[in-house]
């Protein structure tokens, strides 16, 4: 077991947007609607798109498109709420943590699965910008694509850990009881 592992294992995360985001529409239609639609089976997703005038405060519509042998008879506009990527900054203390980045380059698809499991969410690489960090920072900007189905395009700094940064750090350190002296240093 990794001290990851008995770290996730000690402080769970509140992971109130974990789902993939076509999963978490599917069900908030069919929630909204007393429904059991089925993605893939008897409808698909037309792009998402931000629309001021949605009904009830809502920010978003998209259509959707039935399938042959479809209950939908016709395309359906469905308005709901996306929300800004930002709102991870809004949950409770250790939600989120930062994740150990490779070395750079390095690009957004590259530490994706490590993003969505310090973030507690599950984004696809459609999903978000595919951005390459070529210097080393205590943060870097995921950045929310138009498609995205839960998220409105929009950018969250997540925080890294460079392991490589601390090399060099210390030219004396003591390791399990023993001494240690970096030779190539002065």
């Amino acid at each position: 077991m990794t001290h990851s592992d008995r770290r996730r294992i000690a402080m769970p995360l509140f992971t109130p947007y974990i789902g993939k985001s076509a999963d978490r529409l599917v069900a908030l239609i069919n929630a909204d609607n007393n429904t059991a639609l089925q993605a893939g089976q008897e409808f698909e997703f037309g792009q998402p798109e931000e629309d001021a005038k949605a009904p009830d405060g809502r920010n978003t519509k998209v259509t959707l498109i039935p399938m042959p042998d479809s209950l939908l008879y016709d395309r359906q506009d469905v308005y709901y709420w996306r929300l800004d990527i930002s709102a991870l900054e809004r949950l409770p203390l250790g939600s989120t943590r930062a994740i150990e980045a490779p070395p750079v380059p390095f690009s957004t698809h590259d530490v994706l699965p490590q993003l969505n499991d310090a973030l507690g969410l599950e984004l696809v690489p459609a999903e978000v910008e595919d951005i390459t960090y070529t210097t080393i920072d205590d943060a870097y900007p995921l950045t929310i694509a138009p498609s995205s189905y839960a998220w409105v395009v929009s950018t969250y700094m997540f925080k890294v850990i460079h392991p490589e940064s601390l090399g060099g750090t210390f030219r004396n350190a003591t390791f399990d009881a023993f001494d240690y002296v970096r030779p190539d240093l002065p």
